[in-house]
């Protein structure tokens, strides 16, 4: 995929990442759409890849 990011954010261990992944493509697509910030609509691709990283 040539357009997309990476986040690494730390979470608890009973925390729901498809929960968590769902309000950050659902809030930054509305907010990208307020804003205007291009030109037609944006959306996420359908999907996600997960990593862990144990400290």
């Amino acid at each position: 995929m040539p357009d997309h990011i990476h986040l690494l954010v730390g979470v608890k261990p009973y925390q729901s990442i498809s929960d968590l992944m769902q309000d950050v493509k659902g809030s930054s697509s509305k907010w990208t759409n307020l804003k205007k910030f291009i030109r037609g609509k944006f959306s996420w691709q359908a999907g996600y890849g997960r990593f862990s990283y144990l400290l």
